[in-house]
């Protein structure tokens, strides 16, 4: 008998993994480690004042952050599990980002010309630190994404290593979130997600060796 014989033997009638188990496996480390990172985070960092919840400014940096998170955590989990395609979820990341560039760009056109640049700049010079902020506090999740990925059944070792990496990032900036003083939807947009791209760029490079069999 064939190798090939007796894979399509044992597969026959398998369908696909079953996503509870890999909800557990994935879901919920990197919801652990999350919670790492913002203890972290705020410990280091320290909090915005709780009054600023009165404002839209932190709810809108929560709900781009915690969309990006799960669009990208589901799709590191579909491309963790034999027979889920993971590009839908990727694109739902995409739309949570250009919805997100959109309201970017109209805060930025509809400030005074005097105070453009600080919509995406910020304050004392915070756009420096800010990617490295978000990878910083994205490195627990990371960790664990890749863990939880190698206990699954990744075949495309880059594409899923990015999307490990992309999902970190959104967690790390969700953590960042709670620390960041900065109101500007112009800021976020740009500077969180730089880096959220920096962590999926992170993976796709690491993937490959990390996620090996």
């Amino acid at each position: 008998m064939y190798t090939d014989q007796l894979v399509n033997i044992l597969a026959r009638g398998a369908g696909p993994a079953p996503r509870s188990t890999g909800w557990r496996a994935m879901g919920l480390p990197l919801a652990g480690a999350t919670m790492l990172a913002l203890a972290g985070g705020v410990a280091v960092l320290g909090a915005v004042p709780v009054s600023s919840f009165a404002t839209p400014a932190p709810w809108m940096k929560l709900a781009y952050t915690g969309l990006l998170a799960w669009a990208l955590g589901l799709a590191a989990l579909h491309a963790g599990l034999p027979a889920h395609p993971w590009r839908g979820p990727l694109r739902a990341a995409g739309i949570v980002f250009l919805l997100m560039a959109t309201l970017g760009l109209v805060v930025w056109s509809q400030a005074p010309a005097a105070q453009q640049a600080a919509t995406v700049l910020g304050r004392d010079g915070s756009w420096v630190t800010c990617a490295p902020k978000v990878m910083l506090l994205a490195l627990p999740v990371f960790a664990a994404a890749m863990v939880a990925l190698r206990r699954l059944a990744p075949t495309r070792l880059r594409a899923a290593g990015a999307l490990a990496g992309g999902a970190a990032g959104a967690c790390g900036a969700f953590a960042y979130a709670f620390c960041c003083p900065e109101s500007s939807a112009a800021y976020v947009a740009v500077w969180y997600t730089s880096g959220i791209a920096a962590c999926a760029a992170t993976g796709a490079l690491l993937g490959p060796r990390l996620l090996r069999w």
